[in-house]
């Protein structure tokens, strides 16, 4: 166990007398199995438990066709063997595949291959007296990879939160701050006892952790437009970094029905999003409340601008934030770009209200 290198690994198991005792022995020194192929056994002779042993080092490597396969011989082996958790395993690693895209970026065929995997794994979770860490693991990373905005995930997780505050991985605490609603409604009551200067300094403080949308729309709900103004200005001068950029937009936009058209940074939004997060790829939760509130301030040419930075060029599923976006083509008159869109939508997507209600309009003329 103490050597590092799988050659050396299997080096001292080829020196060994061989017996299931040391196969097993040297399978499970190993960190993750890449390959089947490399190992020095003979696959096709393992036993079905050897074979459990092996696939599961190999589904640490996330190797999908050599999981596949070894599922396979396992079936060959022992053909009354529940191997349903490993199918599982498997088909939650394959999504691997399409989340590389945005959640809200997933065409039609990708969030129905996702909402299948996902019902399958909350199905098996809940039938489970102990579903494991690792199944419940996985449940979180998809959560985090949706955003957040899964309520099925949401509600299975908030039900289990033990094991999910006992992980580390990335974005778990982000997790388990929007399952503590408790947490949450605390945080907007100590915002809500705090000054309008105070409020100020956390957005502009130099590493912004506290900065978020909750505290920006406190900030605005005070209406004090002078303190905004010097703050959208403090933002800038702090450098064109991302996160002062974004907090500038998001700023401004939460401000925009409130805040004069004179002080209004049209321009800066524009530019921030034409030339600084041109190249950057920011989060499709970060900017639809951005145009969101721009739309809602009244500047509905600027909000589908800054919605285009997430879904030009895309054809995705009809998520509610979608909806949106075509709202907003439509108000802004492009017709044709929504009509080209609405030929991507499944059928059942066309039924949605809002869709039928602005098909209507268009067809109307109105």
């Amino acid at each position: 166990k103490g050597l590092k290198e799988p050659t050396e690994v299997a080096a001292v198991f080829k020196s060994l007398p061989t017996g299931s005792f040391t196969t097993f022995s040297y399978i499970r020194s190993l960190d993750r199995i890449d390959s089947v192929e490399e190992l020095p056994i003979e696959i096709h002779t393992a036993n079905a438990p050897l074979l459990r042993v092996i696939l599961d080092k190999t589904l640490e490597s996330s190797a999908i066709k050599e999981c596949q396969k070894l599922i396979g011989l396992l079936r060959e082996k022992d053909p009354f063997a529940d191997l349903g958790q490993y199918e599982l395993l498997v088909e939650c690693i394959s999504l691997n595949e399409i989340a590389v895209n945005d959640f809200f970026l997933l065409t039609s065929e990708q969030k129905q291959v996702f909402d299948d995997t996902k019902f399958k794994l909350l199905e098996f979770c809940r039938q489970s007296t102990l579903p494991g860490n690792r199944m419940v693991s996985i449940a979180a990373q998809l959560a985090i990879y949706t955003q957040f905005n899964d309520q099925d995930l949401m509600s299975y997780l908030a039900e289990n939160k033990k094991p999910v505050e006992k992980m580390t991985f990335r974005g778990i605490e982000e997790l388990l701050r929007c399952l503590d609603r408790k947490a949450a409604s605390e945080y907007r009551n100590s915002l809500h006892s705090m000054s309008d200067m105070d409020l100020s300094k956390l957005i502009t403080q130099p590493n912004q952790e506290e900065c978020n949308g909750i505290l920006i729309s406190e900030f605005c709900s005070r209406r004090n437009t002078k303190l905004i103004n010097q703050t959208l200005s403090e933002l800038l001068s702090l450098g064109k970094t991302p996160d002062n950029l974004g907090y500038f937009c998001m700023l401004a936009a939460h401000a925009s029905s409130i805040i004069s058209k004179e002080d209004f940074p049209l321009q800066s939004i524009k530019k921030i999003f034409d030339e600084d997060f041109s190249k950057l790829r920011v989060h499709s939760t970060f900017i639809a409340p951005i145009s969101m509130a721009l739309a809602k301030g009244g500047y509905k040419e600027l909000a589908l601008i800054t919605f285009n930075h997430t879904f030009e060029g895309k054809t995705p599923w009809l998520s509610e934030m979608y909806v949106s976006y075509l709202g907003l083509l439509y108000e802004n008159a492009q017709y044709h770009d929504f009509n080209t869109r609405l030929s991507f939508l499944t059928s059942s997507e066309k039924e949605h209200p809002e869709i039928i209600n602005l098909e209507t309009c268009i067809a109307n003329g109105e």
